[in-house]
């Protein structure tokens, strides 16, 4: 055999081995170097609970690996030798965190696998009804969400002169001294000096809020109500601003107040 048919076999040699390579990458196998990852699925988590879960890998040829992870949450931690991840979220870090981890025996970076997991973090808030001092009934949960805005106090409930007015509707039909009463609703806290009212974008004064529910050791505020009473409202259509927040940020909500002839919508 010429030394130009070897060439010619040993590259077609070579050829015939890439393919081969590609072909297992098109199917998800892993080149024989690389470490393979355990599976390892998503995790959940609650605000304040800790999280701890291990990422392990096995090395093709017994060799010890180290774990890395670039993307980690602020406060989690990574145990480089043996995979164990460990998170205590706050509430600020709701949410979801897609976390990539590498596997290698830090030699080259050739042989490093990765891997990537989803941590979401909510907020879930559970009551518990008790029958008469003696046990807890079947557990209930209120709220569980990771998108912070959902903790964030809303008017729940709006009356004019004791009676509802939908909150769907654009505006509400009122006489020109009207007692104005609005609910409003969290499921986190709702901060009492956050609490505003505007009316034809003038901030009122003479508000008062009452009603107040708190829980928890905290005392965190879950509902109040705020009620003003504007006088000698002028026939025609005046917008009704209502504010309110708590440490996670703040939300307002606007209505129309219809004085007169002129229809409600």
């Amino acid at each position: 055999m010429t030394s130009s048919t070897n060439y010619s076999m040993n590259k077609l040699l070579k050829i015939i081995i890439a393919a081969v390579c590609l072909a297992g990458l098109a199917w998800g196998a892993p080149p024989p170097d690389l470490p393979v990852f355990a599976p390892l699925g998503s995790q959940t988590v609650d605000f304040g609970e800790t999280l701890n879960f291990t990422v392990a890998a096995t090395a093709p040829k017994g060799q010890t690996l180290f774990y890395e992870a670039a993307n980690l949450p602020a406060g989690a931690a990574l145990n480089p030798r043996t995979g164990l991840f460990v998170w205590t979220p706050s509430i600020f870090q709701l949410g979801t965190y897609r976390v990539t981890f590498a596997a290698w025996d830090r030699l080259t970076t050739k042989h490093m696998a990765y891997k990537s997991v989803t941590v979401q973090v909510n907020f879930r808030k559970i009551f518990s009804e008790r029958g008469w001092g003696l046990k807890a009934g079947q557990p209930q949960v209120l709220i569980q969400t990771d998108d912070v805005r959902e903790l964030y106090p809303d008017v729940k409930q709006l009356e004019i002169d004791g009676a509802a007015c939908s909150l769907t509707q654009e505006s509400c039909s009122v006489p020109p001294s009207p007692v104005i009463r609005a609910q409003v609703f969290s499921y986190y806290d709702i901060n009492q000096k956050t609490v505003a009212v505007l009316l034809d974008a003038e901030r009122q004064k003479n508000i008062v809020i009452s009603d107040v529910l708190a829980y928890g050791g905290e005392g965190r505020i879950t509902s109040l109500v705020v009620e003003f009473r504007p006088q000698g409202l002028k026939p025609g259509r005046h917008s009704l601003l209502i504010k309110a927040g708590n440490e996670l940020g703040a939300s307002s909500q606007s209505f129309d107040l219809v004085v007169g002839g002129e229809k409600a919508r």
